[in-house]
């Protein structure tokens, strides 16, 4: 029994030693598989590196020959570049080329890429990149340039006058009228910048210019103030007409303000009295006051009152008879030049023959004058005339 139990026990240890080799050797396999693989994949990776190597060469290689062309073409081949902008005489700059104006055409440029600077005065610049091509002209198509614009604001005292504005160069244009128009206050948009002239008008005052200048993405200022004058118009006896260039202005007494400075001429009329013209000037700022005794119109003035005097425009001889003919005479003979010019209350005040002083009336009587006035106004007034035949 102890005999078979030792080989027993000789049989267990022999199957362990003979497992523990088939263990071993199925490890020793499988590690064998697996560096195996492992070599494999290894090669496949450095097959892989190199071909990726050689490609990338092959790349690099094409590429250089490539670019040395290209370098090649650049330095020798050449294209055209076209400008056009709207509107034309734009400045184009060129890196190391001379400034020109648009329209253009630049031959002979090296192929490649440029930076074009656009740039006129009144307009936002532009800058576009062209690419030159060998024996092609680039054009970009018509540039359009942005104009610059701002605004104004135009005022006056006393408000409400109209206004116009102008443009000050010729190169501003505001489109088909050329001229913004309108009434004070206002605002102005969407002006081009630049220098303008605006002009004040306003009834019965003349017109004013003042100069503007419109900055881009500003408003500009400008204001006109009418320094008017007062005059005062008085009369004895009162409610008469006040004329001033045939316009009514109203009865005395009379008070006019926010007047034009300088020379005024004004016509007082008042049924039965004579019309008078009152002159003066108006200053800025200030009262002018006229008035006028008004003469009534049966008042005889006399001559030395007189600023012109009665002047003998028809003048007809008397009709004399024989014997008066042969004899001759004279008469002192007065009467009155009406404001028509016409003699009226013919009197004789001497004569050396009656009947030759009623010779002289009636010639007298288809005698015509100009009357005489006063500040233009005509008046009645009574002349003596010698008559010696």
């Amino acid at each position: 029994m102890k005999e078979r139990e030792a080989d027993r026990a000789r049989q267990a240890q022999i199957e362990q030693s003979m497992q523990a080799q088939a263990k071993a050797l199925k490890e020793a396999e499988q590690k064998a598989t697996d560096e195996a693989k492992a070599r494999k994949v290894a090669e496949e990776e450095i097959a892989r590196n190199k071909a990726q190597a050689d490609l990338l060469a092959k790349k690099a290689e094409e590429e250089r020959r490539q670019r040395e062309l290209e370098a090649t073409n650049i330095l020798n081949g050449r294209g055209s570049l076209a400008i056009v902008t709207d509107p034309p005489g734009a400045a184009i700059a060129i890196k190391n080329f001379a400034p020109c104006v648009s329209p253009t055409t630049l031959k002979e440029l090296r192929l490649g890429h440029y930076n074009v600077d656009i740039s006129m005065p009144g307009y936002d610049s532009l800058s576009v990149e062209v690419e030159i091509k060998e024996n092609a002209v680039a054009d970009p198509g018509v540039l359009k340039l942005v104009r610059q614009t701002g605004s104004a604001e135009i005022a006056t005292e006393p408000a409400g006058s109209a206004f116009e504005v102008r443009p000050a160069t010729p190169h501003i244009t505001l489109g088909a009228s050329e001229v913004k128009s309108g009434k004070t206050p206002a605002t102005v948009t969407d002006l081009p910048t630049g220098d303008y002239v605006v002009t004040f008008k306003r009834d019965g005052w003349p017109d004013h210019s003042e100069n503007l200048t419109v900055e881009r993405g500003k408003a500009a200022h400008v204001a006109w103030k009418y320094f008017g004058g007062s005059v005062t118009i008085t009369s004895i006896p009162s409610a008469a007409r006040v004329t001033r260039n045939g316009e009514v202005l109203g009865e005395t007494p009379l008070t006019l303000n926010d007047q034009q400075p300088g020379d005024v001429s004004y016509t007082l009329d008042l049924q039965g009295f004579i019309s008078t013209t009152l002159d003066g000037k108006i200053e800025a700022e200030k009262t002018l006051t006229l008035s006028a005794n008004l003469g009534s119109e049966d008042r005889i003035v006399p001559l030395r009152e007189l600023d012109e005097k009665p002047v003998q425009i028809k003048m007809v001889k008397p009709v004399l008879g024989y014997d008066l003919t042969r004899t001759g005479g004279n008469a002192l003979i007065s009467f009155i030049v009406d404001r028509d010019g016409t003699p009226k209350d013919i009197k004789v005040e001497s004569t050396s023959d009656s009947d030759f002083g009623r010779r002289c009336v009636e010639a007298v009587m288809q005698w015509r004058f100009r009357p005489g006035s006063i500040k233009g106004v005509p008046v009645k007034t009574r002349v003596s005339l010698p008559i010696k035949l």
